[in-house]
């Protein structure tokens, strides 16, 4: 059976896959039986032509090939060269897929689901956050002490303390009813700076400070809590 045969070039590939290297494995068609097995396919490829078929293959691995005299071709590629066309079987005639769906298939094939998207956005913002955390502590003074405050009763609970530097805060918290609180040094170069929580008014923040400016110690020092 001979008919006209409209075919266009939609794609053409450089370095294209080879074509039937064992021709056994090759199903040899004819155009009716290509256009129902291709039919679920928006395209496949025309891979050459050699003196006696047209040869034909899927994304799926399938091989096909069609008798000459059966088609005629307005142009045929030389079997092996390497070039591959897009092409698909309507109404019996060999045609271009239509554009407008290629297009939309190959965005599929390569977009993103909505979900990863925001996956992959969470994971920057989350990896982007604790770098930005890691740089701000980095960049913060480290904690030399740390004393707590409970029932009134100071507590040294990191760092080096002394019991002249507890009394003190014990002190101030029967003068200023304190029954809670926390207390922290902060190295700030050589020197100490404290740092007060909420609970401690500021009369008391200030009874503190005379008394480290007078006698605290520097950052550099080693002080223990001593028990007796």
């Amino acid at each position: 059976m001979r008919g006209a045969i409209s075919l266009s070039v939609v794609l053409a590939i450089a370095c294209g896959s080879s074509p039937a290297k064992d021709v056994a494995l090759v199903q040899q068609v004819t155009v009716p039986e290509l256009e129902r097995a291709t039919s679920q396919l928006v395209f496949f490829n025309y891979i050459g032509s050699d003196a006696d078929f047209h040869y034909f293959t899927t994304a799926h691995g399938d091989r096909y090939k069609v008798s000459r005299p059966e088609w005629e071709l307005p142009h045929t590629i030389p079997l092996g060269s390497g070039v591959q066309m897009f092409v698909s079987v309507r109404n019996g005639k060999l045609t271009v897929p239509d554009p407008e769906e290629l297009e939309g298939l190959f965005q599929d094939e390569t977009r993103q689901p909505p979900w990863m998207e925001w996956s992959i956005r969470c994971v920057v913002l989350l990896l982007g956050g604790t770098v930005a955390w890691g740089l701000w502590r980095a960049g913060q003074p480290r904690v030399v002490l740390v004393v707590r405050i409970g029932n009134g009763e100071p507590r040294a609970v990191a760092g080096a303390v002394t019991l002249a530097f507890l009394q003190q805060v014990r002190e101030m918290a029967t003068c200023h009813g304190v029954n809670s609180g926390r207390i922290r040094g902060r190295a700030d170069g050589t020197r100490i700076r404290l740092e007060f929580s909420r609970q401690i008014p500021d009369a008391g923040r200030q009874q503190l400070r005379n008394w480290w400016s007078e006698s605290g110690w520097s950052a550099g020092r080693q002080r223990r809590v001593r028990t007796g």
